[in-house]
């Protein structure tokens, strides 16, 4: 269930509230235990901390190992109950250790930035990498409670802001016209943006209530990311790495333009998308063997068969495409439109 807290006060007496007789753990980032930790310390001061250094490297199966061991050592049981303070790191790290360890203990997501508000801890979806394919082992699994409070976006850097307008670019396509004009006449900056993280999470969390294991409406909330994910991958691969809202948001330029060679998208749909999001992130190119990588990386991702790929595209906002194949040869030729050298 998400929870909206307009400031650090209301949420540490939930918090407190949540807690009251329960053992606690709590799961963040050395970043987010300098700079966020210090607004819950009252109510969470009496609990074990386990740090993880900031980034994916943290999404790690030896991590993942080394955290349950450490549960163990600390004599956890299914009645704790593990806090996740921090980005989507933190919280797809947090949700699969909370649903392994010990068949699952109680979880709870208190989300640091934009991107993990409005996506990565909402939803239930846990993960960690194998080697730098994304989220390739992960469960379906529910947090008793994500707790969004945008006062955390004052201390975020701008590119952190950026990275996860994105993914608010994303889910205003799919919810509609109006959506997409309150959030692209927002400024980007944290006290634009606040007055919009709750309902995009929301609109996200009303998904995942009709289709929490993604057979059919859930399948929409992909969109940008097959590229998106083919991008990241390669440019993490090449030493690199740009930010997953960064590369999702050119997928869905790079996916708005295969959409108008199938006939899928609308012309005027994909201009407005090249339009928003050329002017909040920086171009990206790709060499010739970087998209033949991209491409390699996208038929491996869990949605497809390894011979063609299946994408969500939108015609016009608020109207998805679900399941529409496009081969290699097609998407080749789409990306290097967008990101030829």
């Amino acid at each position: 269930m998400i929870h909206h807290f307009p400031a650090f006060g209301h949420l540490r007496e939930f918090l407190a509230s949540q807690l009251a007789g329960r053992r606690a753990f709590l799961l963040t980032d050395s970043n987010c235990l300098e700079h966020c930790w210090p607004e819950l310390i009252d109510p969470l001061g009496d609990i074990e901390i386990m740090e993880v250094e900031p980034g994916e490297s943290s999404k790690d199966l030896d991590i993942v190992n080394g955290l349950w061991h450490s549960l163990l050592e600390l004599h956890a049981d299914r009645s704790c109950v593990l806090i996740s303070l921090g980005g989507g790191v933190v919280t797809d790290l947090g949700g699969f250790i909370a649903s392994t360890y010990k068949r699952g203990i109680a979880a709870i997501h208190i989300p640091t930035s934009l991107l993990g508000m409005v996506d990565a801890a909402v939803g239930g979806k846990t993960g960690i990498n194998l080697g730098h394919a994304k989220n390739q082992v992960g469960t379906f699994y529910q947090a008793e409670a994500v707790c969004i409070c945008p006062a955390f976006l004052q201390s975020l850097p701008a590119n952190q802001l950026t990275s996860g307008y994105a993914e608010m670019l994303k889910h205003a396509l799919l919810e509609g016209s109006a959506a997409l004009e309150a959030l692209t006449s927002a400024t980007r900056d944290a006290k634009g943006i606040a007055p919009l993280v709750a309902a995009s999470a929301q609109f996200k969390q009303a998904i995942v209530d009709q289709d929490e294991r993604e057979s059919g409406l859930r399948k929409h909330l992909n969109l940008g990311h097959t590229v998106g994910h083919g991008i990241e991958s390669v440019l993490l691969d090449a030493g690199t790495p740009i930010s997953h809202g960064h590369a999702v948001a050119w997928g869905l330029v790079s996916e708005a333009d295969l959409g108008v060679d199938l006939g899928v998208v609308n012309a005027s749909t994909r201009d407005r998308i090249l339009q928003e999001v050329s002017g909040a992130f920086n171009p990206i190119q790709l060499s010739d063997k970087q998209m033949d990588a991209c491409i390699e990386a996208m038929l491996h991702d869990k949605k497809n068969s390894g011979t063609e790929m299946r994408l969500v595209l939108v015609r016009e906002p608020g109207e998805a495409v679900r399941d529409v194949v496009a081969s290699p040869e097609q998407v080749k030729a789409a990306l290097q439109v967008r990101f030829s050298g």
